[in-house]
């Protein structure tokens, strides 16, 4: 199955528009979502693993397909997502159901855990998380980790959402794409603002994600230039570079800002562990360097941008194929600086 699997099926995007019509009750919304949940469910599904069984019908002897023993546990995310459980449940009859319960402490903003019944066995079954609505999938980031902690290996996320903020990929994709110079991949999170660290490894050879630092991020608006550029793509190029360049010199200011900064500027960042323990009165230099802290280029509005310049959405091809190509050029200035500075320039943080 992919990695991301985008459901357009008429009947999902009917039933979609009518739980969002204002006019729809409470009802009819309960039961809509019930009906888009077994739908899903049905292409969740479409990849499980079948084998030969013998069985004997009112005639003769088969053989038959049947799922091959996996065996697989729904858990709602509590509570928005309890809605989609029984739709599973029909389609899934003999799935263990387990719950989670998070919310967002006021003050600090942090998931606090309230509630989490999973089944004994979690970690080898086949774990459908669940819940319709997404805004920064914060909440579905931490019920991943959650479960991750407790052994799962196979999880598979559903939700009515069409677009989310991407504050998590996929672990396989992660071990896969971010190899360090020793050859291993490596998964760890986010500094935030969906902004990725580098691979990178100490002077013994012990790669390190943990106490590195982001010198700050300068982000390019496409969609200004998508509609500067009125559908026009020569021009939308044109300004795209203009940008560009405009975009490396305010990196280039981040980065010699910090610059010869004194260690007793912050010492809880400098001097006692947080991201370095340099000693009164060093500056900072040499963690400006050599990829020990990357500085980003972010974007803006890529879905946007597509769909203003060619009229085609993200998820079509035509859509797709202009979206990586912008995303292409986006790393190649990363690149091209990069060479030029020094410094680690990445292109790693987005809205789309």
């Amino acid at each position: 199955m992919s990695e991301l699997f985008v459901m357009n099926h008429p009947l999902i995007t009917h039933k979609l528009s009518i739980m969002r019509n204002k006019k729809t009750g409470s009802k009819d919304f309960r039961e809509l979502l019930d009906e888009i949940a077994m739908l899903m469910g049905y292409e969740l599904t479409r990849d499980l693993p079948t084998e030969d069984v013998t069985i004997e019908t009112p005639i003769t002897k088969m053989k038959a397909k049947m799922i091959s023993g996996k065996k697989l546990a729904i858990v709602p995310i509590l509570r928005a997502g309890l809605g989609m459980v029984d739709g599973l449940q029909r389609l899934i009859p003999v799935a263990k159901v387990g719950h989670i319960g998070l919310y967002r402490d006021p003050e600090t903003h942090l998931p606090v855990e309230y509630y989490c019944k999973l089944p004994p066995d979690i970690n080898e079954r086949i774990v459908i998380l669940v819940d319709p609505m997404l805004a920064t999938g914060g909440s579905a980031v931490d019920a991943l980790t959650m479960l991750k902690a407790r052994g799962c290996k196979q999880i598979r996320f559903m939700c009515t959402a069409k677009r989310l903020v991407p504050d998590y990929i996929s672990e396989k994709k992660m071990l896969e794409l971010k190899i360090d110079k020793n050859g291993d991949g490596h998964c760890y999170t986010c500094m935030g603002c969906r902004s990725f660290l580098t691979p990178w490894v100490d002077e013994n050879n012990k790669p390190k994600y943990y106490g590195r630092f982001n010198q700050g991020v300068v982000t390019v608006n496409l969609i200004d230039i998508a509609l500067s550029a009125n559908k026009d793509m020569k021009k939308f190029w044109q300004i795209f570079d203009e940008r560009m360049e405009l975009c490396h010199r305010a990196l280039q200011c981040r980065h010699e800002r910090l610059t010869g900064t004194v260690s007793d500027s912050a010492p809880i960042l400098w001097q006692h562990g947080a991201l370095a323990r340099l000693k009164s009165g060093d500056v900072i230099d040499s963690l400006l360097h050599g990829g020990y802290s990357t500085i980003s280029l972010g974007y803006a509005g890529l879905w946007e941008t597509v769909y203003a310049l060619i009229g085609k959405k993200l998820t079509k091809q035509e859509g797709k194929e202009l979206g990586i190509k912008i995303l292409e050029k986006l790393n190649c200035y990363t690149k091209k600086w990069k060479m030029a500075e020094k410094i680690l320039i990445t292109a790693e943080t987005g809205s789309d």
